[in-house]
């Protein structure tokens, strides 16, 4: 095993509870699972946690699942609320076929938005239908096992500055198996693990109004106004523990616990509502309109097939069949109404 170690690992909730401190001086650096969809990693906040602690380079990764900006705007969230506050970059992990390519692009545009050293993963076996195309990424990882016996053989054929060589790596302090990767590029490895310099000024830091309702608070956290860490802590005060969870909410709470919040009246309107809800904002207001959407009736006419109502309405006659309770599409009659 000695030929591949120290390593540059992946990790997510299937490896465990990891022994940081032990696998440490095995790895180069480590690249942690955020989510895999809608789906939060459930180790995500240890392995920060333990990351951050050990002092050892990390970058996080989101499993997409055609989601756009307002996936890659959740990974991003959940990453902070996690604790991260050293990542170096987030990653697109693309491994599904039929995604819309504007989509992607639109994904990774949010996360250059942070000005972090962001990249892309693009399964070997999918590269003629993503690798061609320019998402705007930073670097790419390609993956390539060959016998996948724990040890780096033939590099991919395509153009990638990481390549994961296995899936059944061995590192000391994780589990039985590990993705493990090798450098394949013109990148060093200190590009990978040296200080970067991020393109957004930080914003100075103040103190909390405690009068201020928590909504507004949160919306102020969420903004940046009261920094991260101990700098969060001091600028909120008292209020710190009541707003911090109010952050974790905001940041891992499904769409739909959100979206009935919102519209009980938890996160306000407008503006307010738009800092309250932060990165989530678009999705959740999405799912409100789509809540309320008025409930839309079509009165049969003599001679009406519902075939011939959807091709109207331009909607399928299965939905509307399914919406009414039709079992035969021939089972209509003039004056009926018909939701769709």
């Amino acid at each position: 095993m000695a030929g591949i170690l120290p390593t540059i690992v992946d990790v997510s909730s299937w490896q465990g509870d990891i022994d940081w401190p032990t696998a440490k001086p095995d790895m180069h650096f480590a690249i942690l699972r955020v989510q895999d969809g809608t789906y939060l990693d459930k180790k995500l906040a240890r392995n920060i946690r333990n990351c951050e602690q050990c002092g050892i380079p990390y970058y996080c990764y989101g499993f997409y699942r055609n989601g756009g900006a307002t996936e890659a705007a959740r990974m991003v969230s959940r990453a902070k609320a996690a604790g991260a506050t050293k990542v170096r970059g987030y990653i697109l992990d693309v491994e599904v076929s039929g995604q819309s390519i504007s989509g992607i692009k639109a994904a990774m545009a949010t996360l250059n938005a942070n000005g972090l050293d962001n990249g892309i993963y693009i399964a070997n076996n999918l590269y003629s239908e993503y690798g061609t195309t320019s998402y705007g990424e930073k670097w790419r990882w390609i993956p390539k096992y060959g016998v996948n016996d724990g040890l780096a053989h033939t590099p991919p054929n395509h153009p990638c500055d990481l390549w994961q060589f296995t899936s059944a790596g061995k590192v000391p302090g994780i589990g039985d198996s590990v993705d493990c990767n090798a450098l394949n590029g013109k990148r060093t490895l200190a590009s990978f693990v040296s200080t970067i310099a991020s393109v957004i000024e930080k914003k100075q830091v103040v103190t909390a109004d405690a009068s201020l309702s928590s909504i507004v608070l949160l919306g102020n956290v969420l903004a940046g106004d009261y920094g991260s860490g101990e700098d969060r802590k001091k600028a909120l005060g008292s209020r710190y523990d009541e707003i911090q969870a109010l952050v974790n909410h905001v940041c891992t709470a499904s769409v739909s616990t959100l979206r009935d919040e919102t519209l009980a009246g938890k996160y306000g309107n407008g503006n307010e509502r738009k800092r309250a809800l932060g990165t989530r904002y678009a999705e959740v207001q999405e799912a409100i309109n789509k809540a309320i959407q008025p409930s839309r009736t079509y009165i049969v006419k003599r001679g009406d097939t519902l075939s011939h109502i959807g091709a109207v309405l331009g909607v399928n006659w299965r939905t509307i069949a399914s919406k009414n309770g039709i079992s035969s599409p021939y089972t209509i009659y003039p004056g009926q109404k018909l939701k769709y």
